[in-house]
């Protein structure tokens, strides 16, 4: 609720907001509002896998020449 007033709502407001909004899912809601989490800001596993072996062949790449 406290996040609710600070973005400027009423408390009383504010108390409804975060009433309806964790009624259906308390885990999604928290996401979203306190940590930021959104659909469109996760992490894309295929994307993670793909960084972590571009950056695991690099580095083994570097070592082998510079030895």
């Amino acid at each position: 609720m406290y996040i609710y007033i600070q973005r400027a709502l009423k408390p009383e407001l504010a108390d409804q907001v975060a009433v309806q909004l964790i009624a259906d899912d308390l885990l999604e809601a928290h996401a979203q509002n306190e940590i930021c989490i959104h659909e469109n800001t996760r992490a894309n596993p295929l994307q993670i896998a793909g960084s972590s072996a571009l950056a695991f062949s690099a580095c083994a790449l570097f070592s082998m020449i510079s030895n």
